[in-house]
């Protein structure tokens, strides 16, 4: 009973924190951050809408963040104005109500975008919520790991066949961890401690979040990386192997295989997006071998707004 009330206690101090994560910043900033190493990027996602402060002004940069807080917090990545979140939390609330057994119920948005971006699973929601891990204290590796999934560049690092880490203990990173560590520090989003050390078991702090979310918001930006919901899209796509891709003056003349194994000709505009393991590239980029969906507009409208094409993909 004694270790109930301890629990419950921790959950309701979470649930206060939690939402004091929620209230407008004011527009003066914070008054906590103004010599703040990371206050650069905090006003960034600050003035994103991204994250907020508490009540007394403050942003309290070097607090620790909790797993669940961190998942909030990356959760934001994936959204964007054409976002249907009232509807993925209406798929997903039954489930992550059981999950969380009706604690916290303030972060069931968000544990639904994670969700459906496939930033978690349903089994590892509801083994962190029967562990309790959730309101433990976020490691630097499991934050590296989720925000590459919310990127959606989990498959460019699924890909990688060499990820060489030059950090002094970069043998204590999980296996499955230093993909995605070395994905976002080759592309400057994760920078490591001092003594050239990357900490993987070191504990988060709300001003580290921040840097890294400003620093992926740049690069999604940079690279035209949107939030991308299939279910909950209305454009029409096909699909299939690359046969091949060529570029004819003003357009690329993509060649696929659908399951069917009938060959598709899609003559699209070389102004198309072209993407490869979830990062934008130019046409010639594309691979032969691997599986495409080319986006168009909409049913009746066959402009082709965007090809997406997993180099190696496992199915």
């Amino acid at each position: 009973m004694k270790q109930s009330k301890i629990a419950l206690k921790r959950m309701l101090a979470g649930s206060m924190a939690a939402a004091m994560l929620l209230t407008t910043a004011a527009a003066a900033g914070f008054n906590d951050t103004k010599t703040h190493w990371a206050k650069a990027y905090i006003d960034d996602l600050a003035a994103k809408g991204k994250i907020a402060g508490y009540d007394d002004g403050s942003f309290k940069p070097d607090a620790k963040v909790t797993n669940l807080e961190t998942l909030i917090f990356v959760s934001r990545i994936a959204i964007d104005d054409n976002t249907p979140v009232d509807k993925i939390a209406a798929k997903w609330n039954d489930t992550v109500k059981t999950a969380m057994k009706g604690a916290s119920d303030w972060s069931y948005k968000n544990l639904a975008v994670c969700l459906e971006a496939g930033i978690l699973t349903q089994a590892d929601l509801q083994k962190m919520s029967e562990g309790g891990q959730l309101n433990k204290q976020a490691t630097r590796e499991d934050l590296v790991v989720y925000l590459v999934r919310a990127m959606q560049l989990a498959p460019v690092a699924a890909t990688l066949k060499d990820y060489p880490l030059t950090f002094a203990d970069a043998s204590s990173i999980s296996n499955s961890a230093k993909p995605s560590i070395y994905l976002l520090t080759q592309n400057k989003i994760v920078e490591g401690m001092e003594n050239n050390k990357f900490e993987p078991q070191g504990q988060v702090t709300r001003g580290q979040v921040a840097a890294m979310l400003s620093r992926a918001l740049d690069y999604m930006d940079k690279n035209s990386i949107a939030p991308e919901f299939s279910e909950f899209s209305d454009f029409a796509y096909e699909a299939g192997t690359v046969a091949g891709c060529t570029v004819d003056g003003s357009n690329v003349l993509l060649s696929l295989r659908n399951v069917k194994d009938e060959k598709l000709d899609i003559k699209i505009p070389n102004t198309a997006k072209f993407y490869k393991d979830g990062v934008k590239v130019e046409p010639s980029e594309i691979p032969v071998g691997g599986f495409a969906r080319v986006n168009y507009k909409s049913a009746n409208d066959k402009t082709v707004e965007a090809v997406k094409v997993l180099s190696a993909p496992k199915t």
